[in-house]
């Protein structure tokens, strides 16, 4: 089994191949970029952030919605993670902001959280970003020092989105889409609380490709119209592929590139999509009772109930 990044900060964190299944995967799938890191956080980790985002969602009211307008999902709640709060104010101000502050501080997460937000943000720009280096199956950077990487040249300073809460019922559905990149930019990523689930990966359409590609263009338009990107359920990712032959170039060879890959998906895991995945490839969540091979003699029927998940994505402009 692959180390818990959780349990030695000086072992490098390596992602756990048994996780992706690649016994259906096209010929030319790109294995680095789809990864699951297995217990990526703790239990107790894991349970303070399901309080937290369960008290969030109880303090905004939330309630179950019955579909989205792309209609991706069913049954599902979703809330967009506050930023924590900014520092005390000076004593001669607390009177006139007491009222505020108090609002802000019920509104936040617990220290603990905000700590799992960052260590998962990190991990990404280390194994993603650093170097320019996306083959985190190597994870070069897993043990350096961050502040090192920063001194050089192609380190990539990177600027998140707030962190969205799914929380998806056991009757629940996320069916297969590629996500829009109007305003995200090369990573997808997610913590998973509650229940195991499967993510599928399918080639993506031409249909699928073409319309992706015009939300790239459409948005290189306006460029000027800076937007609340982070918005509930905008659902955003890559700008790996903005070259028109590329795209068309994936429109061509995915007629005939069948197949799917398997991502399983415990609780407290952390999956990474970028590149290929992210871009090119649809994803979704299986129903419960679907099997999951782990390797050649090993198989698991995967019962999906009540599950949380925690997405993160970076912004689409980076500075570099």
């Amino acid at each position: 089994p692959s180390p818990s990044p959780s349990s030695s900060s000086s072992e490098p964190v390596r992602p756990n191949p048994t996780h992706v299944n690649l016994t259906h995967a096209p010929k030319d799938f790109d294995l680095t970029s789809a990864v699951v890191y297995d217990n990526f956080i703790s239990p107790l980790q894991g349970n303070k952030l399901q309080k937290d985002i369960l008290n969030l969602m109880k303090q905004r009211r939330k309630r179950f919605e019955k579909g989205h307008w792309d209609a991706v999902i069913t049954q599902y709640k979703e809330i967009e993670l506050p930023p924590p709060p900014p520092p005390p104010l000076p004593q001669s101000h607390q009177q006139l902001h007491q009222q505020s502050q108090l609002h802000q501080q019920r509104r936040a997460l617990s220290k603990e959280s905000y700590e799992v937000i960052d260590k998962v943000r990190c991990h990404i720009e280390q194994t993603h970003f650093c170097n320019n280096n996306n083959d985190n199956n190597n994870n070069n950077n897993s043990g350096n020092n961050k502040d090192n990487d920063k001194d050089n040249d192609n380190y990539t300073t990177v600027p998140w989105l707030q962190p969205h809460a799914i929380y998806l019922k056991e009757n629940g559905v996320l069916s297969a889409h590629v996500d829009s990149v109007k305003f995200s930019g090369y990573i997808v990523a997610g913590l998973s609380l509650l229940s195991p689930s499967i993510m599928r990966l399918k080639p993506a359409s031409p249909s699928e490709i073409v319309s992706l590609g015009q939300d790239y263009d459409d948005d290189d338009a306006d460029e000027e119209e800076e937007d609340q990107g982070n918005s509930d359920s905008d659902r955003g990712e890559n700008i790996d592929c903005n070259s028109h032959d590329k795209k068309q170039e994936h429109s061509n060879k995915c007629l005939d590139n069948v197949g799917h890959v398997d991502l399983y998906l415990p609780p407290l895991s952390l999956y990474i999509l970028s590149g290929e995945s992210r871009f090119q490839y649809t994803h979704e969540l299986l129903d419960s009772g679907e099997t999951f091979v782990l390797n050649d003699d090993e198989e698991i029927v995967v019962h999906r109930k009540d599950r949380i998940s925690v997405i993160f994505r970076d912004a689409k402009k980076r500075v570099i």
